[in-house]
């Protein structure tokens, strides 16, 4: 090596040493993710590799236990539980998934609200939300649901106001906050219409705060559906929902046939646990920026 080789293999030898290194996603976010991808996978292909639907009866099938033919088992009507299981999760991540959808965007407008009108509106709404959440989320959920025809429009309408209130809270703290920065100052200068700088400006800014919440209320959403079907106020027979499957196999615990039930409690803790990990996982990227 020259001399004049020399100091550029030393200043070249930093260089590589600094490169990034390669970021990956926390253990906890891909778990989850991979958990979901095996649900939804396993509720797309099960029933036509199976052959059978959800509410297809084998004659003289009934209670059989898991076997090489049928590896769930059947139900007390010789219905295959592997594919109710499979066709069960469709109803509890869309019944989950549309309620809590439905309660941020009630909570945004109603934060939003909040958030920049007068402070008897201000007042009015936040109490309306702290009577919500002084009782308890299932218990509401059950009232609600009891006090109409159980349908899964009941289901979402009363899931979703129960969650409500948390998203209303988030947004009005974060609009509050906004509406006090430069930009919201720059708009008001302006000129523009106060409810155009609400919902083109501030509320946009603001919706950040609250996706956090999303991952870990799918999960209580989940939660909350599968009670109020297990209680005969959700999803209704024949159609294939965890919780009802759950009730529907209860009475055959003691007498030996475990598997009724095991199958769909098994499949509600699998993907209650998949969003948990998921909110984990997006709450240790956050905390790296």
């Amino acid at each position: 090596m020259t001399t004049l080789d020399q100091p550029l293999a030393t200043l070249a030898a930093p260089a590589a040493r600094s490169k990034p290194a390669r970021k990956r996603w926390p253990l906890s976010l891909t778990v989850g993710v991979a958990i979901l991808i095996a649900w939804v996978l396993f509720t797309i292909l099960v029933p036509p590799l199976i052959g059978r639907s959800a509410t297809d009866v084998v004659y003289g099938s009934k209670l059989l236990p898991p076997s090489p033919l049928s590896w769930f088992g059947t139900d007390a009507l010789g219905r295959d539980l592997l594919v109710r299981t499979a066709v069960a999760f469709r109803y509890d991540i869309l019944v989950a998934m549309t309620s809590v959808l439905a309660a941020a965007a009630m909570g945004l407008v109603l934060g939003a609200i909040a958030g920049t009108a007068p402070e008897w509106i201000d007042n009015l709404l936040m109490g309306i939300t702290d009577v919500i959440s002084a009782f308890p989320n299932f218990v509401l959920a059950l009232a609600m649901a009891a006090a109409f025809s159980p349908s899964p429009t009941t289901l979402v309408l009363s899931i979703a106001i129960v969650f409500m209130p948390y998203y209303a809270r988030t947004t009005r703290a974060a609009i509050l906050t906004e509406k006090n920065k430069p930009y919201a100052d720059a708009a008001r200068a302006m000129g523009l219409h106060p409810i155009r700088i609400v919902f083109l400006h501030l509320l946009p800014n603001s919706v950040p705060y609250t996706m956090t919440l999303i991952a870990t209320d799918v999960s209580g959403a989940i939660m909350v559906t599968a009670g109020l079907s297990f209680l005969g106020f959700g999803v209704q027979p024949p159609d294939a929902e965890w919780g009802l499957m759950i009730s529907e196999g209860n009475s055959f615990i003691i007498s030996g046939e475990w598997w009724v039930s095991f199958f769909p409690g098994v499949a509600v803790m699998s993907l209650i646990s998949a969003f948990l990990l998921i909110d984990l996982g997006i709450r240790k990227i956050q905390q790296k920026f």
